[in-house]
């Protein structure tokens, strides 16, 4: 029975042991971009997948016919975001599509630079010849299969959100011109633009110090769009202390009013009693000159 006790204790404390020390898993920030199969034939359905594992993203995905903008962040953690793309296999050749920019970790606060690419090797599907006894003929015979030519697709470029976090802008794609209300101590601004096919022109995190406007600048497929943000700084000064600044302007225009009334009262007195004054000193003449005739 001791024996058993024992045991049991050894396989608890192991247990313990390796809990204790086992190694934390923790999601770093990381990028890669991968192919479904990188050997394929003509006519094969192979998809590109693009994923993003960070606190913030701005990473751009080109080539073969493959072109867009992902753009992005997470106030949580290193969010994960996959976006997969269709290749074209249409014809015969060599593909490659490239992932760059740069992505940083929620927790270190690192920034990274991100350049990788993905190469796809596409064949022509090999000819199957089912008569045996005119091998020879059907070789001399067989034309070469010409390949078809892609469909050339018009890339669409479209803006599907735009967003100043903590603020509430109804964007409208034809809308160049916003404004935004703000504190007067606010010194940056956190913007985010995504979309299909469309590129942004500076950093997410904007210093509005000193300015009362800011432009968003955003490539599209055939043309550059402006977007201007006017700042309207708002005071943070409570209404109670303006209410008591002005109450405290009004007693002393009031008291500025109750001086100047009463030296203006004083200065009529004066002058009557002066006149009374004069005026009872000539009677006073008058009279001692009647006495003395």
């Amino acid at each position: 029975m001791k024996k058993v006790n024992i045991l049991t204790r050894l396989i608890l404390l192991l247990s313990f042991i390796s809990v204790m020390f086992s190694p934390l898993t923790v999601n770093a920030a990381s990028a890669s971009i991968t192919a479904s199969k990188t050997t394929a034939y003509v006519g094969d359905k192979v998809t590109i997948t693009v994923k993003l594992t960070a606190g913030a993203w701005n990473v751009t995905v080109k080539g073969s016919g493959i072109s867009d903008t992902i753009v992005g962040y997470d106030l949580d953690g290193n969010k994960t975001t996959t976006k997969t793309y269709t290749l074209n296999t249409s014809k015969a050749g060599t593909y490659t599509v490239s992932l760059t920019g740069d992505i940083t970790d929620y927790d270190t606060e690192q920034n990274s630079d991100i350049s990788k690419s993905v190469t796809v090797t596409v064949k022509e599907k090999p000819v199957t010849n089912n008569n045996n006894n005119n091998n020879n003929n059907n070789n001399n015979n067989t034309k070469p299969t010409q390949p078809t030519k892609p469909k050339v697709e018009e890339v669409v470029s479209e803006i599907t959100r735009f967003e100043v976090v903590g603020y509430d802008i109804k964007f409208n794609k034809d809308q160049k011109e916003y404004e935004l209300s703000i504190d007067e101590d606010v010194q940056k601004l956190y913007i985010i633009v995504e979309g299909k096919n469309i590129k942004v022109q500076g950093n997410n995190e904007v210093n509005i110090k000193d300015k009362d406007e800011i432009n968003i600048k955003v490539i599209e497929s055939k043309e550059t769009k402006d977007y201007n943000i006017k700042i309207n700084r708002k005071s943070n000064t409570p209404q109670e202390m303006i209410n008591d600044k002005s109450n405290e302007e009004i007693a002393t225009q009031t008291n500025i009013n109750n001086t100047n009334k009463d030296d203006n009262y004083f200065m009529i007195s004066t002058i009557v009693l002066t006149v009374i004054l004069i005026l009872e000193t000539a009677l006073f003449i008058k009279r001692t000159n009647k006495k003395e005739n």
